[in-house]
């Protein structure tokens, strides 16, 4: 491991950022605070990462009301794989105050550490310093990441996209603190925000206000088919992620693309194997640290099976009962059959009675699994493009009532292919257009999903 002193004599602070992320594959920024001006400065590099299905996470305090709004919802809004959460005071009145950039490579992992918050001050202007390590030891990265997670997943934490009601009183605290600097008034309004947020974040409601709990009820739901009674009363449970075959017979052989009658709509040109591998891995890797907010001692194993097409099993087992574990047990019985053999994929009763905002990522932890993207996905009027969601042959009841939700709830075109009589997995189509980014975390499939869209648009514009 090669350690480096850093300070903003000379850009040194900002350049090393840049490097860092020029080899890094995913980032996990946590700061007190964030400007437009910090963003501006590693904005190029930082649109590299996302073009070639990179993703990143920051988490910003807002107890002082410096961070940004336009940051916040810059990051929220990126057409990647970026997000970004707020927090405040925990209930001792301690705020975040910590500057820790971590950089996960393919190879090797970096982190810089030190007293520069994401801001122009914080990196430029100011006289702060920072240690980087490079090829970070396995206990100081682990260490590290977990106090990521610690922060990313504590009770006074949120994302301010599923919760626009919290963002918009930061705003405005945001712009008092802006016209009269801190005030007595001023603290006890976060301090409330702060009561609001916990609320929100208690552990007795995870199941109906998690995003990454009802996203993971989602993933869960995919491979429904794969659980095992006996193993999830032991809790264990079982995800695989399989892609569609190669494309073949066309120069884009290995590629995941987007050829209409020949056509290339847009530059969207990603090795396969390779995007969807990294994927994969990313996935079974948020199963883990989100796994492990509820049981420490969680584990998950990895199989990749990768042939002809790309293949990569895992399984999460808890060590010990927790409320994510019933939650996912819950889920489970609830998709058995009478027969206590075969199981159908079912709609959650209690993903009904949420916001839009927060179903969403039920199906978008669905579709993670269960999505096709590619040429083969145009069905139906010409100019229609449509993406492609398998739902397994005996979940009836769950392909036509998610096609009534995403129609009612969120305003999608969905057509049903109804394939159970031919012995085949039914299929969802949901017409690609400016809104169906909403129902994916991944990169790639919201680069080829924008590109859908903006040819529907053009046709019908």
């Amino acid at each position: 491991m090669k350690t480096s002193f850093l300070s903003t004599e000379g850009n040194a602070l900002v350049d090393a950022l840049n490097l860092s992320i020029s080899e890094a594959e995913e980032l996990f920024f946590v700061s007190a605070f964030g400007s437009d001006g910090g963003m501006s400065l590693i904005q190029s590099e930082f649109d590299r990462l996302m073009c070639r299905g990179g993703a990143a996470r920051f988490i910003f305090d807002i107890s002082q009301g410096m961070t940004s709004p336009t940051l916040i919802e810059n990051i929220a809004t990126y057409p990647g794989e970026a997000r970004v959460k707020i927090c405040t005071r925990d209930t001792s009145g301690r705020f975040l105050h910590s500057k820790l950039y971590l950089f996960r490579g393919e190879n090797t992992n970096q982190l810089i550490c030190g007293s520069n918050n994401f801001s122009m001050g914080g990196l430029v202007s100011n006289h702060e310093i920072a240690l980087k390590l490079n090829d970070v030891d396995e206990d100081i990265w682990k260490s590290s990441s977990d106090y990521a997670q610690k922060i990313w997943n504590s009770s006074f934490s949120i994302d301010p996209v599923l919760h626009p009601e919290i963002f918009k009183k930061y705003c405005e605290l945001h712009d008092q603190r802006k016209k009269f600097d801190f005030s007595e008034n001023f603290s006890n309004e976060i301090f409330e925000l702060s009561e609001i947020i916990k609320e929100i974040n208690d552990l007795n409601s995870i199941d109906t206000q998690s995003v990454d709990t009802i996203y993971f009820i989602g993933a869960l739901a995919a491979n429904i088919k794969y659980q095992k009674l006996k193993e999830a009363n032991a809790g264990k449970f079982y995800f695989k992620f399989r892609s569609q075959k190669l494309n073949s017979g066309n120069e884009d052989e290995g590629y995941i693309t987007n050829v209409v009658d020949g056509v290339r709509l847009g530059d969207i040109k990603l090795a396969q194997f390779s995007t969807l591998r990294k994927w994969a891995q990313r996935l079974a890797r948020f199963i883990e640290e989100y796994s492990k907010v509820f049981d420490q001692n969680a584990e998950i194993s990895i199989e990749d099976k990768t042939e002809k097409s790309v293949n990569v099993q895992f399984s999460l087992q808890f060590s010990k009962p927790n409320r994510l574990w019933q939650v996912l047990l819950d889920y489970t019985m609830m998709c058995l059959h009478s027969s206590g053999e075969e199981y159908s994929t079912q709609l959650p009763k209690s993903i009904k009675n949420l916001s839009p905002e927060l179903s969403i990522q039920f199906f978008q932890g669905y579709m993670d699994f269960r999505a096709r993207l590619s040429d083969s996905d145009r069905a139906g009027t010409q100019g229609k493009l449509r993406i492609g969601v398998q739902v397994d042959k005996n979940s009836h009841k769950f392909l036509y009532e998610a096609q009534k939700y995403l129609e009612n709830a969120h305003g999608f075109e969905v057509n049903v292919n109804n394939g159970a009589a031919r012995g085949k997995d039914n299929l969802l189509r949901i017409t690609a257009d400016k809104n169906t980014w909403k129902l994916f975390r991944s990169t790639w499939q919201r680069q080829i999903d924008k590109t859908f869209a903006d040819f529907n648009l053009s046709l019908h514009s």
